[in-house]
């Protein structure tokens, strides 16, 4: 499982390169293509007039437009490839490098805009980072370390936090509807208020972890790979010790 993550990182690290040269050759052709209008458009005014000094001024005219045209268009390639480059970033197995990208898109105002939905970060190291109201809906967040990380009212939707550390992560009002934390830890986690509808926690560790108002329904699957009902006792697995002397208690 783990050997096909690696190759599926690999994999998309090669598509990112090949578009990256891709675009390269989109910018020269553009360039070429806004110069040739310019000129175009110049010679065509020539010819009906027969002006020379027309001609050139608006040559110059032309190809000032042209330029600015082009270089507009790169800005918006270059933040593009920024922004693409950051969530790369994000997704490192290097906590500092990990941490450091996604300090760098909340001061973006990008971790909430649904730049991040579906990103591939599997395996990431982002241990105590900042991600309060992050969008991360449908994330690859496989085996992600985020052991004391604040996603406070984070969108997680859908994600895929399978094998994840979420010990100690700070997750209040987080929506974790229909996302996949099997086998995850979430060993003194803070769900306070969190929605868990639909949520698969087959196998996931909840000791110690706080589930005060938290929401659940009948589509929830729990630890032991039953679904929750409303008579469910989650302490049961929040507090396994107590709940087995209470029924040691109950049988003596």
């Amino acid at each position: 499982m783990r050997a096909c993550k690696r190759l599926t990182r690999k994999l998309r690290k090669a598509v990112r390169r090949f578009r990256r040269s891709r675009a390269t050759w989109v910018r020269f052709c553009v360039l070429a293509i806004v110069i040739l209008v310019a000129i175009g458009s110049s010679v065509w005014g020539m010819l009906l007039e027969c002006d020379w000094p027309s001609f050139l001024l608006n040559l110059g005219t032309e190809l000032t437009g042209a330029f600015v045209t082009y270089f507009l268009i790169e800005w918006v390639l270059g933040r593009e490839e920024e922004l693409e480059d950051l969530i790369q970033k994000m997704g490192s197995t290097v906590r500092d490098t990990a941490v450091s990208a996604a300090d760098e898109l909340q001061r973006r105002g990008k971790l909430g805009d649904g730049a991040l939905s579906g990103a591939a970060l599997e395996g990431a190291d982002l241990s105590g980072a900042n991600l309060d109201w992050a969008n991360l809906k449908g994330a690859r967040l496989f085996g992600a370390n985020l052991s004391g990380a604040s996603l406070w009212g984070a969108n997680l939707v859908g994600a895929d936090l399978a094998e994840a550390n979420l010990h100690k992560a700070m997750l209040r009002r987080a929506n974790l509807s229909g996302a996949r934390l099997m086998d995850a830890s979430l060993h003194e986690a803070h769900l306070i208020s969190a929605n868990l509808r639909r949520s698969h926690l087959y196998a996931a560790d909840l000791r110690q972890a706080i589930l005060t108002r938290a929401e659940f329904n009948e589509h929830t699957i729990l630890p032991d790979g039953n679904k929750w009902t409303p008579d469910t006792n989650m302490g049961r697995f929040t507090n396994p010790e107590q709940n087995d002397d209470e029924d040691e208690n109950e049988d003596d």
